[in-house]
């Protein structure tokens, strides 16, 4: 029988591609449930045997259907993934691609079966049963025995349902739409539960964005949180998710990389970082006509402010360069309106850190604008705010005021960033300490504090 007689069919696994896409858009947990109710097992017929095959992927589907159709991609398969299996394929010398068909007969086989939805329930049902016993060891009670894989694949179908229907819990359904649910979650096959179980768990940890808010959610982000940090909590993460989300939506237009790069002016992350990205405006996106466009008028009107901030920065004439040290020295001046009395506290012993209450994502977007302010490099005038030649045309004690400012505002700054520590965050960023490298050093405050009332004498002119 021909190999092109096992290629399998990419129109008929469209559907089941869209929903693993709509798993990271818009759609409600209960449509994901509908469509996985409704969908029609992909089938692929294999000689006399007909196989449910899964893929996670579009690029692992497509794999498959080279696997599936030429020799050398069957080869390559199995040499990347488990070079054992083709013992039965090689010579003395070298592996024989171009007979022994019923060897590699047997490797499309073996290929189909891992992506079935038996094998992958057979496989969690054993990873299931080893984590479940070395839990119960650790907790000093052991009662569960699982004779077969099938008893350990319905424990686990269990255990997920029943965490599947706690999502569904915190939407205040009637007990009816509920059981109907349950029944419905009750009959997905393992990979479908797969699915929907990876959306939910998603929803039930950003639930509080929702507005369902319970220390049930709380339990969730914590618990997710730890597997990627132990040091940190529910509050971290939300913290977190807040940085991360606010990096996306103030992020340089999509030709910005290649647009420096033709300029021929810095290209590493960091000049990005501190010279453009830290002062671009909320752009959120949505898809229309399959192009990304802005959400609304106001997300386009920031967009445009974005590019001419771009162009600024990519531009030799330095005129332009004015746009950009304009908008710089507002973003200064409003900072200083709204912090300079904290300074001011502090210079009184009336700041209060543990109860000063603040938004902390506007004082992560002021932290890095205040970072970036003196650019990349010291030496840079197209970058530094206080080499540029519009700062050198301020008279030399407003030159003088702003660099006191600016060191103070840097302290005060610093102080509500420590915050994010208190946190479990490496507060330089927001980000977990496991993903940064960064060790908290407490001292590092007091040190902070000790360099600004040392100030105390110049700034008691300005405030």
């Amino acid at each position: 029988m021909s190999d092109t007689q096992f290629t399998l069919s990419k129109n008929k696994y469209e559907e089941q591609l869209k929903i693993q896409e709509e798993q990271q858009s818009t759609i409600s947990a209960e449509q994901m449930l509908d469509k996985l109710t409704q969908m029609d097992d992909f089938m692929t017929s294999f000689a006399d045997q007909s196989y449910r095959v899964q893929f996670e992927s579009r690029e692992e589907f497509l794999e498959g259907q080279k696997v599936m159709s030429s020799d050398d991609a069957l080869v390559q398969y199995y040499e990347k993934n488990d070079p054992k299996m083709l013992t039965g394929l090689k010579s003395k010398s070298f592996i024989n691609i171009a007979g022994k068909k019923s060897e590699k007969k047997k490797l499309r086989k073996s290929f189909l079966e891992a992506h079935t939805d038996r094998y992958r329930e057979i496989e969690g049902a054993k990873a299931f049963a080893k984590e479940d016993t070395l839990e119960q060891k650790k907790s000093g009670f052991h009662d569960t025995f699982y004779n077969t894989v099938d008893e350990a694949a319905q424990a686990l179908k269990k255990k997920e349902t029943e965490e599947i229907m706690r999502y569904y819990y915190t939407q205040h359904k009637e007990m009816g739409e509920l059981n109907a649910l349950e029944e419905k979650v009750g009959k997905l096959n393992y990979t479908k539960r797969q699915q929907l179980l990876k959306m939910t768990r998603k929803m039930m940890i950003d639930n509080d964005l929702a507005g369902v808010d319970t220390e049930e959610v709380k339990k969730a982000q914590d618990k997710y949180i730890k597997t990627r940090d132990p040091n940190v909590g529910w509050e971290g993460y939300r913290l977190y998710r807040s940085a991360r989300e606010f990096d996306k939506n103030h992020s340089a237009p999509d030709d910005t990389d290649k647009r420096v790069k033709e300029a021929k002016i810095h290209s590493t992350g960091e000049f990005k970082e501190r010279t453009i990205n830290a002062f671009m405006k909320e752009v959120k996106y949505a898809m229309k006509d399959g192009k990304k466009v802005p959400a609304s008028p106001q997300d386009a009107e920031n967009l445009q402010f974005n590019k001419k901030w771009v162009d600024s920065i990519c531009s030799d004439n330095e005129d332009d360069w004015d746009f950009r040290f304009e908008s710089m020295q507002k973003d200064f001046d409003q900072a200083w309106a709204k912090y300079s009395p904290y300074i001011k506290d502090f210079f009184d012993g009336k700041f209060d850190l543990e109860k000063t209450d603040v938004d902390m994502m506007e004082i992560y977007s002021t932290a890095k604008k205040f970072l970036c302010f003196s650019g990349v490099s010291s030496e840079e005038e197209r970058t530094d705010f206080f080499k540029s030649k519009r700062f050198k045309s301020l008279p030399k004690e407003k030159q003088n005021e702003y660099d006191l400012k600016n060191d103070l505002m840097n302290n005060i700054l610093f102080n509500f960033q420590y915050k994010a520590s208190l946190k479990g965050l490496d507060f330089n960023g927001f980000r977990l300490p496991a993903e940064s490298g960064y060790s908290q050093v407490p001292d590092m405050l007091r040190l902070n504090n000790m360099l600004l009332k040392s100030r105390e004498n110049d700034a008691r002119g300005i405030l």
